[in-house]
Formats: structure tokens, sequence, C-alpha cells
């Protein structure tokens, strides 16, 4: 009897309206007391929304089931939920309980763009030759000049990508003392075309550091020597299909998801093939140049 007093006076003084739970596991059961070992008066199904007390008591909630009777659920077995600044629950709280948020795992390719990058660049170079035959005695210089590229890159599996670089390139020396009576100029044009092969070791969400290889040849290459003999001009102009060969290493930051800016530099180096030609002095024996080209560039990068 006193069992039974005690329920009825706690149903009378305790509101339940203030907080509920709802059923985390497939069947819960409630219990007499709020002990693991008590007897069990009933049980409730997963999800369903029950009113609960405010407080836990050793772990365990006394809560109201549908049939109006009491019991107590282990806090184990329901999630209780948050009640909004008014001290109720919403009704979209009622419904179901809140998903733990899932946190979000950035990937950098999420804003780098899906598999295609397209960069055109403009940037300085300048060449140092090798050497000339007897005829073009041999010239240490720099030939400074400029380059503009386009190039293709695509992505081949991970970081690896294959890329696809036409590029037009011209430069020349200025005014080089031979001797006291003979001055010499070199000019050079050429339109290289490369395919190559670029990793990316360091690649975040905006920055990427990317090494590369290309292999290729100048399919428009002319080199023309000028020489000055006591103010009689000699110039000598040859065309070839010159193969090359670069390593690159490139920077790239993103600026929005499809645009970004990039800074490279190169190394680059290629040799003519036996050339000869004809001046006015008469036939000029055969004679090969070889370059070793570097080059500093920036330019704009769209991603797709």
């Amino acid at each position: 009897m006193k069992v039974i007093f005690g329920l009825a006076l706690f149903l009378g003084s305790t509101s339940f309206a203030a907080q509920l739970g709802k059923v985390i596991v497939e069947s819960a059961n409630v219990l007499e007391f709020p002990k693991s070992g008590a007897n069990m008066i009933s049980s409730v199904k997963k999800n369903s929304v029950l009113q609960v007390s405010n407080l836990a008591t050793e772990g365990f909630y006394k809560a109201r089931l549908p049939s109006g009777d009491l019991g107590w659920i282990s806090g184990n077995d329901i999630f209780v939920m948050p009640m909004d600044n008014a001290g109720s629950q919403s009704p979209a709280t009622q419904e179901e309980a809140p998903k733990k948020k899932e946190e979000k795992r950035e990937d950098p390719d999420e804003f780098w763009g899906d598999r295609t990058r397209i960069q055109i660049g403009y940037g300085m170079k300048y060449t140092l030759y090798g050497g000339l035959s007897d005829y073009f005695p041999k010239v240490d210089g720099l030939n400074y000049g400029q380059t503009i590229s386009a190039e293709i890159q695509r992505k081949w599996f991970y970081l690896l990508y294959w890329a696809v670089r036409v590029e037009m390139n011209s430069a020349q020396t200025g005014d080089q003392q031979i001797s006291a009576t003979t001055i010499q100029r070199i000019k050079e044009f050429s339109v290289p075309i490369q395919l190559g092969v670029l990793i990316h070791p360091i690649h975040t969400r905006k920055f990427r550091i990317g090494l590369g290889a290309y292999l290729g040849a100048s399919v428009v290459s002319y080199t023309e020597v000028e020489q000055e003999v006591s103010s009689v001009s000699n110039s000598v102009k040859y065309s070839s299909i010159d193969p090359l060969g670069s390593g690159v290493v490139q920077v790239s930051y993103g600026l929005t998801k499809a645009l970004g800016i990039f800074g490279e530099f190169d190394y680059r180096y290629h040799v003519t093939g036996e050339q000869s030609a004809t001046s006015v002095l008469g036939t000029i024996p055969g004679f090969q140049i070889d370059y070793s080209s570097y080059f500093m560039k920036v330019g704009l990068e769209l991603r797709l």
C-alpha cells in the first residue's frame, strides 16, 4: 500500500510535459524501481517517444508509458531530447532524435575541380649556347627572350597528371664583340610541342607543388647568326626540327573553385641537327648548336 501511495503522490506532483525521451534500442525494459535487478513491468519498442523525468536517478529516468503507467528506463536505452529556449521541445525534435553531425572530410579535389586543368602563361627565358662551329666563334653569352605557352593537364590517377604543352619562344643576344673588327648577334624563334607527366607531392585545398618531365620537339625553329666585319654584314639563317627535353617545378594557388594562378621554373636542353648554309661569303661548313635554356613563367589556370 505504501508503494502505491508513493506512486500516486509522484504522479500528482511531477510534470512530464517538459522533457521527452526517445527509445534508441530495439526493446527497452521498463522496471518497477530504478535498479538493474528490479522487476520488469513492461517494455517499449525502438523510436517510441515517452514523457520522462527531468533528472535521472541512479542512471534511470522515470517514464510515463502510453498506457499511462509509470516505470523506470535506463538512460542508456533512451535519448533525452534537448529543450528549446522556452523550456519546451520543438515539434520537429519530438518527431525524431537528432542525428550525430557527421564531420565532413575536406577533399582537395572538391576545390580544385574534377580532372582537367588549362594553363595560359607568359614568361621570360634566357639561353646559354654550348658552342658554335669554327666559322661562328663560341659564345657563352646569355640570349634573353620571352615565351607564351598554353597547356592542358589531365588527371591520370591519384596525384599524377599527363600534359600537352605548346609554346612560342623568341630571343636574341645583344651585340657581342668577337674581335676588334667583328660583332656578332644571334636570334632565335621556335614553336615547341611537348608531352609531359607531372606529380603533385604537395596537394592541399588551395596550394599545390608539381614536379614534371617533358619531351618534345620544336616543329618550327630557326636560328639566325649575324656578323658584322669591318662594317660589312653577313647573315646566315637556318631552320630545323629540334628534339628537346624539360624539367619543371610548378606552384599553383587557387583563387576560386574554377580559377587559379601558377608560377613555373623550367630547365630545358635541346640541340640542332647538323646544319649547313650558304651565305654571300660562300658555303659555311656544317655545324650544330647546343642550347641550355631557363624559363620563369607565370599565368592563369582554369580547372574543370
